[in-house]
């Protein structure tokens, strides 16, 4: 509700749920309206989750990222008896928004997610041999070391942007801007009927960009009639800024040289990393009697021919990966991906434990299907 700083219409959220409700999902500090909700308001809607016996799955990926006057309440300490699925990240908080790493904490006081829930997790996150391993390295040392100052001062700029875009659309008549609390958004009501050929929030958008180059979302996506605007943080003292205003030519040059070391050491660890998994997937498929590993010379990735007519059930290498993946929670394209049938492809960037288990999960998958008489 835009008048009560976007909190939830309880009364509308008992109206949706049914029989085939299977969980609500509350986003807290909120995109993309910026709302963070006060304590009381999260306690009533764990009434209603209580009340319905629905688990709560909670986005807090904006934790702790509220204004100066307002206070995060993360939703697990605040339950008592209703499981919660609380959903973090680095993206946001930690403004490392490309690498996409997050987390999935479990509050289950009842044991109400352990039969399935939670094994079902665990599969999920073992489908995909790809996660991002350098920040996984990384994030021991970005949780623990990352300064209080750093936070603030990021808040400090979200919000004095936030003063900015609210004071300055304030001043124009057709347009209603909703001052956020925290995360890095900002909703703006529209009234159309006061605007000449704008037919809605999304003409409205679309015309914004052609005419003005200025990109909105249009509130369509979640609210009608509503704008959202991205409070987009430029950190000053960026690295970019610093070469530019204080560093000439030449110091440039020396720094560059230096930063090109490093990079070739680094490259080098990454292909010796990369070169160890290879040899551990080829030496462990290989003993696969249904399967013939080409060992790489290079890149991230090795191919595995399948001999389809040794095993049971399996109709070609598409039917191979997806039965791979519905039964051992392994996950690999099929060679029909690259109109190579009857080879599937394996990246090699995982850590080398989740390899060797990768490894032994498609073992004992052939071994399942290996026909009686092969």
């Amino acid at each position: 509700m835009p008048d009560r700083s976007w909190e939830v219409d309880l009364d509308h959220l008992e109206s949706l749920i049914d029989d085939r409700t299977k969980a609500i999902v509350v986003n807290n500090p909120s995109n993309p309206c910026g709302s963070v909700y006060s304590k009381e308001h999260l306690e009533a809607i764990l009434e209603v989750a209580e009340r319905y016996m629905l688990p709560i799955i909670s986005d807090e990926v904006y934790e702790y990222a509220v204004f100066p006057g307002h206070k995060f309440y993360p939703l697990a300490q605040l339950s008592e008896n209703v499981p919660i699925l609380t959903c973090g990240g680095i993206s946001k908080r930690y403004l490392v928004p490309g690498w996409r790493l997050g987390w999935v904490l479990i509050y289950d006081k009842n044991q109400a997610f352990e039969s399935e829930v939670k094994p079902g997790l665990i599969a999920l996150s073992q489908q995909i041999l790809g996660p991002n391993t350098l920040v996984q390295g990384a994030l021991p040392a970005i949780l623990a070391n990352t300064p209080s100052s750093f936070f603030e001062n990021t808040m400090q700029v979200i919000q004095k942007n936030a003063e900015i875009c609210y004071e300055a659309l304030l001043r124009i008549p057709e347009l209603k801007p909703i001052m956020p609390c925290g995360a890095m958004y900002m909703m703006v009501g529209i009234d159309i009927p006061k605007l000449d050929g704008i037919l809605d929030d999304l003409d409205f958008t679309e015309k914004l960009i052609s005419e003005q180059s200025v990109f909105c979302l249009p509130g369509k996506i979640s609210y009608a009639n509503y704008l959202k605007i991205n409070i987009l943080y430029t950190p000053s003292g960026s690295i970019s800024y610093h070469i530019k205003k204080h560093v000439n030519f030449k110091k440039r040059k020396k720094k560059l040289n230096l930063h090109n070391s490093s990079c070739i050491c680094f490259t080098n660890i990454c292909y010796n990393f990369l070169q160890k998994n290879a040899e551990i997937c080829y030496e462990a498929l290989l003993r696969i009697p249904e399967l013939k590993p080409i060992m790489p010379c290079g890149a991230m990735y090795m191919m595995v021919g399948i001999d389809i007519p040794k095993l049971d059930g399996i109709l070609d290498d598409l039917d191979f990966t997806e039965k791979l993946i519905s039964e051992q929670s392994v996950f690999c394209l099929p060679g029909k991906c690259f109109q190579y049938p009857n080879f599937f492809r394996i990246v090699l960037t995982v850590p080398e434990a989740m390899t060797e288990m990768a490894c032994k999960r498609i073992n004992d998958f052939c071994k399942n299907h290996r026909k009686s008489d092969a």
